[in-house]
């Protein structure tokens, strides 16, 4: 069994008065957590003003400290508890029986010693507010503690002082000192010390967030990655088809009930909003198949004009191979060359012309007179 403690600085301003109206219970925003009907059983241990924001300004305006300009923290809220079983140790820690119940005489122990630990870490001037939940799961405390404190300094030396080598002399003067009361390294004291005030109780420290790695989870960061659950792209199993949907805007998110797990409310929600799924797969699934058969009709024209220009392509192949394969004979034999070349120039086309005529005229001269034709007579 172990102890819990978590820190977190608490802003001015809103943050500081929401803080403080979910502790005392004044909020009017409901709260998954919290069981109403036992909200009256919280025990309210320190209390030094009616609101949280009128507590930290009177310990500050007592204490005579000035917050550095660039202070935005005004608070540091400490949550304090213990493992459940140790609480009911009849219980399992996840059984829904055992929620919310406790025995009264391991909660008086672990309060009084929690509260004794808390007074001597902090003092008691500079705890303002101090609030026992047992409305929730598991008992559990917060803590509003201001980082004031005694801080020794060093007197200044005059040049003479310093000449005459006097030593510097401190005093105390109380301070804002957040570095130095909730720095990182203060954190890790405190669950350790912690552990240790608890311990005779059979209380022990867990493992350093050093080593786990792990991080605390608020309730609204949970539901912020819900939605960013619910919200992506929903994709089909062994397809590529995708659809884009806003689950947000046709579902409303249920209401939690009390003391639900967050594991038993994601599984409500998810099946509120299955039928809403199952509408959206219809609808785009419709549209998807329309899409793809405009682009199938389109592919047929464009593959059957493909088609055309490749019969056409080949009917020109044809042609360049006939013609590829005239001129490969007409290479292979010059005098065929030799003609065509000649049948293409214009002057010895002519010259052979005129030779033609000129032999036809010198054979028809050569040639004898027929003697026997019919006399005219």
């Amino acid at each position: 069994m172990f102890v819990t403690l978590r820190t977190e600085g608490i802003k001015r301003g809103s943050h500081l008065s929401t803080a403080g109206e979910h502790n005392h219970r004044t909020s009017k925003e409901p709260d998954s957590r919290i069981d109403p009907e036992r909200t009256h059983l919280n025990q309210h241990l320190i209390k030094t003003a009616e609101t949280l924001p009128e507590a930290v300004q009177k310990r500050i305006s007592e204490a005579g400290v000035k917050l550095p300009k660039n202070a935005n923290v005004v608070a540091q809220e400490i949550v304090l508890g213990a493992s459940p079983e140790y609480f009911r140790p009849g219980y399992h820690p996840e059984d829904p029986e055992g929620r919310g119940k406790y025995e009264p005489e391991r909660l008086e122990a672990w309060k009084e010693k929690t509260m004794d630990w808390l007074k001597d870490r902090f003092g008691e001037k500079n705890i303002v507010d101090v609030i026992l939940h047992l409305d929730e799961t598991t008992p559990h405390i917060h803590a509003m503690v201001l980082p004031i404190a005694e801080v020794e300094l060093k007197h200044r030396r005059t040049n003479a002082q310093k000449e005459a080598g006097e030593p510097n002399t401190t005093y105390m003067k109380t301070k804002w000192n957040r570095s130095q009361v909730f720095g990182l390294a203060q954190h890790y004291e405190m669950q350790d010390e912690y552990a240790d005030a608890l311990s005779s109780l059979g209380l022990h420290r867990g493992i350093s967030k050093k080593l786990s790695k792990k991080q605390h989870k608020t309730i609204k960061d949970y539901h912020r990655e819900q939605w960013e659950l619910l919200n992506s792209e929903i994709v089909y199993p062994n397809t590529d088809f995708k659809m884009d949907t806003d689950i947000e805007s046709s579902f409303t998110m249920p209401k939690p009930k009390t003391f639900e797990s967050a594991k038993k409310y994601a599984e409500r929600c998810e099946d509120d909003i299955r039928e809403i799924i199952k509408n959206g797969i219809a609808d785009d699934y419709e549209f998807k198949v329309k899409e793809f058969e405009k682009a199938f009709d389109k592919a047929k024209d464009f593959t059957a004009s493909l088609a055309n220009e490749a019969k056409e392509q080949m009917e020109k192949n044809d042609i360049l191979t006939s013609a590829l394969k005239r001129i490969t004979k007409a290479i292979e034999n010059p005098e065929l060359v030799r003609k065509i070349l000649e049948q293409q120039d214009p002057e010895k086309k002519l010259d052979r012309e005129t030779e033609i005529i000129s032999n036809t005229v010198k054979v028809r001269k050569k040639a004898p007179k027929n003697t026997n034709s019919p006399s005219l007579q």
